[in-house]
C-alpha cells in the first residue's frame, strides 16, 4: 500500500469547511472538480461531501461517518487503508474542535487560491507532457483550457444555491 502524505494546512481547513459548513460546501460543490485537492483521499472525502450536499442541501457534519462506513463496507476494503482514512477523518474532527468557528468568506478565498494552484500544476504538467511528446497543438490546447476558479466573495452567486 502506498502511503500518501497530506500535510497541507490549507487543504485540511478547506476539507473541514466542506464537512461542517453549508455555505462553504455549497459554493465549492457548484464548481467541484474531482481532483481539486492534491490528495486522492481528500478528494474522496470531498466527493462524499459534494454528493451529500447534492442529495440533502446541507453539509454532512457528523454524517460524514455514514459515508465513510458505506465506503469501508463496500468491496472488502484493505484494512490498512480503512484505518488510514478513519484516522484522517478523526484528525480533521480534532482540528475542527480545536479551531472552532469557520469564517466561510475567508475559507472560500483560501479554497479558490488552493484549487487554482492545484489546477495550474495539473495543466502545466499535462502541457509539458504533450510538448515533450512532440504534441505542440495538444500542449497549446491545455494552456488555453485553463480558467481561473472563483469561489469567494468575488465569485458569481448562484441564486439556486441552497444556503
Amino acid at each position: 500500500m502506498n502511503v500518501e502524505e497530506f500535510n497541507s494546512s490549507a487543504e485540511r481547513q478547506i476539507l473541514v469547511g466542506m464537512i461542517v459548513n453549508p455555505t462553504v460546501l455549497g459554493r465549492i460543490s457548484s464548481k467541484w472538480e474531482r481532483d481539486s485537492f492534491t490528495s486522492k483521499y481528500a478528494n474522496m472525502i470531498a466527493s462524499w461531501c459534494v454528493k451529500h450536499y447534492q442529495d440533502y442541501g446541507k453539509a454532512p457534519g457528523k454524517g460524514i461517518l455514514h459515508h465513510f462506513q458505506s465506503w469501508a463496507d463496500r468491496a472488502h476494503r484493505d484494512e490498512g487503508l480503512v484505518r488510514l482514512i478513519e484516522g484522517f477523518l478523526s484528525s480533521l474532527s480534532d482540528e475542527y474542535q480545536l479551531n472552532g468557528e469557520i469564517n466561510p468568506d475567508h475559507l472560500l478565498d483560501v479554497a479558490s487560491a488552493q484549487f487554482n494552484r492545484n489546477r495550474i500544476k495539473r495543466v502545466a504538467s499535462l502541457a509539458i507532457s504533450h510538448e515533450q511528446a512532440g504534441e505542440v497543438e495538444k500542449a497549446m490546447e491545455c494552456m488555453h483550457s485553463y480558467s481561473k476558479l472563483e469561489l469567494g466573495s468575488t465569485a458569481c452567486i448562484d441564486p439556486f444555491l441552497h444556503e
